[in-house]
């Protein structure tokens, strides 16, 4: 092989090694973008988890507070009560 073939051979090897990195790079580019996309689908979702646990507590205290609120009637309720013992325990309002 003369010298001015393997310089040749070599220029294209080199061009050919350049369209390697450049095919590479491209597809990094595009799995990076993949993953910012993933990662964004994945932060709207966290928020939305997040407040759908938000509403979850919400409607968890609203029912605490009326059962609070009930039990707050059923003892006012029961104090209204009393017993006859010479009744036979019957209940009186």
């Amino acid at each position: 092989m003369s010298l001015k073939e393997v310089i040749t051979s070599l220029k294209n090897d080199f061009h050919s090694i350049n369209k390697e990195i450049d095919s590479m790079k491209e597809n990094n580019e595009k799995q990076e973008d993949k993953i910012f996309q993933e990662i964004k689908k994945l932060k709207l979702e966290m928020e939305l988890l997040r407040k759908d646990n938000l509403s979850f507590k919400t409607t968890i205290q609203s029912l605490s507070d009326s059962i609070n609120s009930l039990s707050s009637v059923e003892s006012t309720y029961d104090s209204d009560l009393y017993y006859d013992d010479d009744e036979y325990s019957t209940i009186y309002l």
